[in-house]
């Protein structure tokens, strides 16, 4: 097999997002370009040079559409929704099946994909924000600890010994249980009544990616490579309390990738 470049890979997932984003305006849903990919729209125009995946986010009302109403337009496509027994993780992956991904820390091989988080409410008061996220960062940890391989494969900053005991927990607790209690707390807040709204099942910075509902439904384009897309207006607060100075390329050492290698199949 001969493995892509991490170029070539992006302009895989790019095909995906390309996908999503007709779909998507067709069906008059809304959606925003997030994390890295939004960071990377605002600062380089299109993919962050050493990144390799991509992440949008989702009013929970138009996900739940999407989800439902999604009609693969190739053979070689597939949305696995994050519903069901056999959910690895809470939210939607939209795949290409012609290429495969692996390493990265990941178990075994996966098809391609990019991700599709749901926004749902979240708590104006800092103290309970904190709280409930601490409390997702229980299960979203689990999830983590149940799809890595090896130590080797992945160094967790908790060093071996701490690994294997999450590893254990992950495999006691189960994805299920997980994915469960992460739908849980992310419907705790229903979003149409909440001012206030962020990524409660996969949301990495805490209340740092807390939004106002108004600004993050307020939509409009960004360049992202070849294409327009569509961004939250409040993309500056959000960036900043993802990632402090987000304009600020950090250290050279720093700028690394994911780790996945991908090859057609």
């Amino acid at each position: 097999m001969q493995f892509l470049t991490t170029r070539e890979t992006q302009r895989e997932e790019l095909g995906l997002l390309k996908i999503f984003d007709l779909f998507c305006r067709r069906q008059g849903l809304k959606y925003s370009l997030a994390g890295g990919t939004l960071l990377g729209a605002v600062r380089h125009g299109g993919f962050i040079p050493w990144d390799d995946d991509i992440d949008v986010c989702m009013p929970r009302p138009d996900y739940e559409r999407f989800l439902d109403t999604f009609t693969p337009p190739q053979s070689n496509i597939i949305l696995d929704d994050g519903r069901g027994k056999h959910a690895e993780y809470p939210f939607a992956k939209l795949m290409n099946a012609s290429v495969v991904a692996t390493g990265g820390g990941l178990a075994g091989e996966r098809k391609l994909w990019i991700d599709i988080f749901p926004v749902d409410g979240y708590p104006e008061d800092d103290a309970e924000a904190g709280k409930l996220f601490a409390e997702a960062e229980k299960y979203r940890v689990i999830l983590m600890y149940s799809h890595f391989g090896s130590y080797e494969e992945y160094p967790w900053k908790h060093g071996r010994l701490g690994y294997i005991l999450r590893k254990a927990y992950a495999a006691l607790f189960t994805p299920r249980r997980a994915i469960a209690r992460l739908n849980a707390l992310a419907a705790k807040y229903p979003y149409s009544p909440s001012p206030s709204v962020g990524n409660i099942v996969w949301g990495l910075h805490g209340a740092g990616e807390r939004m106002k509902k108004e600004e993050f439904e307020s939509l409009d384009e960004v360049t992202f490579e070849d294409g327009a897309f569509f961004a939250m207006s409040c993309r500056d607060s959000y960036l900043k309390g993802c990632y402090g100075d987000y304009m600020t390329l950090p250290p050279e050492d720093k700028r690394q990738t994911h780790g996945i290698k991908t090859y057609r199949v």
